[in-house]
């Protein structure tokens, strides 16, 4: 009779258990197991399209690590991405949305700060970044097709936080230390401009790995007086590199200038 009464309390502390741990991650019912095919989809079809490179390094494998999917609309994984000629990466959070009645995976940008100096070494980032197609490709510039050009947008976070701008013309870099030489001029607002400048990798998918980002650049640098010139060392030799610009404050700001090695 004890042994029973054991077994019955020990069935309960279970089932309570499986109760709790289904309501912090629900197990996948025939609806979200839709957005997780959806997702699966997304993935392959990206291996497969950007093994040109023509949209940055591609694609070479993925892993779904992790899915919440106690809301049917708006599914959440995690996704382990493996760029060609990339170090591993930290998971990177997507969303599967529900829309007439059909799913998709959530176009946005991610940013993977692999800036070992930086506090945010391994940092991911979401939605606090847009895509300039500003700046002609000039082939006079040191490095050709770094040059960069475009209104930067105010910082559209909280303190501590920042908006970063990554410019679409990718580069290649034989040398370590990169020169980010150029101006930069409020264009509304009422703070002082305070922007960083940096090197990225283009990877498909909208996803961007920071290589190197330069200290502050404050104040107005006019275009028609003398340029910044910020130096950035230990940027990793390789294809598909780009310029970004990193505000921190709530003034937006024209800038435009060239990458020198």
């Amino acid at each position: 009779m004890k042994k029973m009464m054991l077994s019955l309390v020990s069935s309960v502390i279970l089932a309570t258990f499986m109760l709790i741990g289904g309501a912090y991650a629900a197990a996948p019912d025939n609806s979200t197991k839709d957005a997780i095919k959806v997702a699966n989809e997304h993935f392959r079809k990206l291996i497969i399209d950007s093994a040109d490179g023509h949209d940055g390094n591609p694609l070479k494998a993925y892993n779904i690590v992790a899915q919440d999917t106690s809301d049917a609309n708006n599914v959440q994984i995690s996704v382990e991405l493996v760029y060609e000629g990339s170090e591993a990466l930290p998971p990177v959070p997507y969303f599967i949305v529900k829309e007439n009645g059909s799913y998709k995976v959530k176009e946005t940008i991610v940013q993977i700060d692999l800036n070992p100096l930086s506090p945010n070494y391994k940092k991911v980032r979401v939605g606090n970044a847009k895509i300039s197609k500003g700046g002609d490709i000039i082939t006079y510039a040191v490095i050709s097709g770094s040059f960069y050009a475009d209104e930067i947008l105010a910082n559209s976070g909280g303190l501590n936080s920042s908006t970063t701008t990554y410019f679409g013309h990718t580069f290649s870099n034989t040398k370590t230390n990169i020169t980010i030489n150029g101006w930069q001029e409020k264009s509304s607002g009422t703070e002082s401009l305070s922007l960083r400048y940096g090197i990225a990798v283009k990877n498909a998918g909208g996803v961007y790995t920071d290589l190197a980002t330069s200290s502050l650049v404050t104040g107005n640098v006019p275009q028609n007086g003398t340029w910044f010139n910020r130096y950035l060392t230990n940027v990793t030799v390789g294809n598909n590199r780009c310029v970004f610009v990193e505000n921190t404050n709530y003034s937006k700001a024209l800038v435009a200038g060239n990458a020198y090695e």
